[in-house]
């Protein structure tokens, strides 16, 4: 195989490389946007069933109450905070995501950088090669 094909092979290399890191830049940013929007819903979560809770137990103080109205309160709070729970374990899950895909994101990087170096390695040797023929052509001439 000469150094023009293998430069071939190499730019081709190359560019899959980069298509690969473009959409690993994309995996990722979609990771990122899964995650503020998991961190924005569990935050209206919390101030939802903050205000929730504190409703209902000034409602509780405000009357007398029975413990029907009491167990209900509870209930209802308890709902709440279960939800709570579900939307922090989104995030989790989110932020695990968002990580992983920055790891990847990381290494498609390095295989970019190696690939775009084996390519100017070859590129320089096919110059090289060329200066080389052009001198031999010269010095076969000056014969």
């Amino acid at each position: 195989m000469d150094l023009e094909s293998l430069l071939a092979i190499k730019h081709f290399r190359a560019d899959q490389a980069q298509l690969a890191l473009k959409r690993q830049q994309q995996a990722c940013a979609v990771a990122a946007a899964a995650q503020r929007q998991a961190q924005g819903r569990l935050d209206n979560c919390r101030l939802w069933a903050g205000q929730l809770e504190n409703r209902l137990y000034a409602e509780l103080c405000r009357r007398i109450v029975k413990t029907r109205d009491i167990d209900e309160v509870l209930q209802r709070v308890g709902h709440a905070r279960d939800r709570q729970a579900s939307l922090a374990l989104q995030l989790d899950n989110a932020v695990r995501r968002h990580e992983h895909e920055i790891q990847l994101l990381a290494q498609q990087r390095e295989q970019h950088r190696e690939c775009f170096q084996a390519q100017q390695r070859i590129a320089e040797l096919v110059r090289l090669q060329q200066v080389e023929a052009a001198a031999l052509r010269e010095s076969l001439e000056d014969l």
